[in-house]
């Protein structure tokens, strides 16, 4: 597990839920200290200075720990709140965590996220494939954005639905990416081969979660390039 999470998809319980599970593993063999847990809800943070507040609980971290496991998490409920310059204020701390100490977003939508967020937290989904089986290509083009170790993940969400309800995902994918005009020609070209590739896949006695991997890995490079401007 690594030091900073992200926890998305499912309902508002599924991913509470979630998030209480993280903590409880975070500090086991021990009891939870809830002395050394701080839960934050954006929405309860209208009109006052968040910048002041991160800069604050990011200093609070660094303090001794009052239970016995040494372990200290900050919860941010609803982090999709949070303005690009307070997300901008956590990198440091995400990306280089004191030992012991732990960060835990929760969003609903994931896109509210900065990349940079992102790529820096483990990305945890609850609620099965959080319905994006049906959410076709500008959903999993959002999702694609992801670190590859996540796109693991994903693709064992996505595994977890029928064969069928897979299948018709990666068509709606192909309809879909045709209408995106911000992929040029020659990508969708390559795009549309890995998405038919993976109904190809799917017809025959193989892994799904093996079939998505593969499909997953090759569309994130395809346009990782087109956003590097390769």
């Amino acid at each position: 597990m690594l030091a900073s999470i992200i926890v998305t998809g499912g309902d508002v319980k599924e991913r509470k839920a979630k998030v209480d599970r993280l903590v409880a593993a975070i500090f086991e063999p021990f009891e939870v200290s809830k002395a050394d847990v701080t839960y934050w809800t954006m929405a309860e943070f209208k009109g006052e200075n968040v910048m002041d507040e991160i800069r604050g609980q990011i200093g609070k971290l660094g303090l001794s720990a009052h239970g016995a496991s040494g372990v200290k998490v900050w919860v941010i409920y609803q982090a999709g709140l949070l303005s690009i310059p307070a997300q901008n204020a956590l990198l440091k701390t995400l990306e280089e965590p004191l030992t012991g100490r732990f960060i835990i977003l929760e969003t609903e939508r994931l896109e509210s996220l900065l990349g940079t967020v992102k790529s820096r937290a483990e990305v945890v989904y609850v609620g099965g494939t959080g319905g994006g089986v049906t959410k076709g290509w500008r959903w999993l083009r959002q999702h694609l954005k992801l670190p590859y170790p996540s796109l693991i993940d994903l693709a064992y969400k996505l595994a977890a639905a029928e064969k069928e309800k897979i299948k018709e995902f990666l068509r709606e994918c192909d309809e879909q990416l045709l209408e995106d005009e911000g992929v040029p020609g020659k990508v969708k070209v390559g795009l549309h081969d890995v998405l038919v590739f993976g109904l190809r896949a799917l017809e025959g006695n193989v892994n799904s979660k093996h079939v998505l991997i593969n499909v997953l890995w090759q569309a994130k490079r395809l346009t990782t390039e087109v956003e590097s401007g390769k």
